[in-house]
This record gives structure tokens, C-alpha cells and sequence, in this order.
């Protein structure tokens, strides 16, 4: 979820939504270790980040 793979980033975005709805118990990100059971604040933050597309990359970035 670092940044869009594909030139459809709609698609992407869309995709990166439907991910997080799946609830998993880790997410790996690349390039860096993997998040095990983040807490909720954390997910809810990278969801809010991912609807209104404002940072990239979407982890790693601060607390803006």
C-alpha cells in the first residue's frame, strides 16, 4: 500500500479499501517488517488517508 501499482489509481484505491474491510490480523506493506494486529486508530487513520488520497506514500508519512 506504499503507492499505486497501476496507472488506474481509482482502481487502486478502490482495491486498497476493499483490503482493509478483510480485517487481517497482519499487514505487510513492503520494504519494511510487516504491522501485526495495528490498533483500530491506526487502521482508521490509513482508511481516511486512502479515501481522500491525500499522502503518499500512505504508511511512514507522520501524523499530518
Amino acid at each position: 500500500m506504499s503507492r499505486f501499482l497501476t496507472a488506474d489509481k481509482e482502481a487502486a484505491r478502490l482495491s486498497m479499501l476493499r483490503c482493509l474491510d478483510l480485517q487481517p490480523d497482519v499487514y505487510c506493506l513492503g520494504h519494511r517488517g510487516p504491522l501485526v494486529n495495528p490498533p483500530a486508530k491506526d487502521i482508521a487513520k490509513l482508511r481516511s488517508r486512502i479515501e481522500s488520497l491525500r499522502w503518499w506514500p500512505m504508511i511512514g508519512c507522520g501524523d499530518s
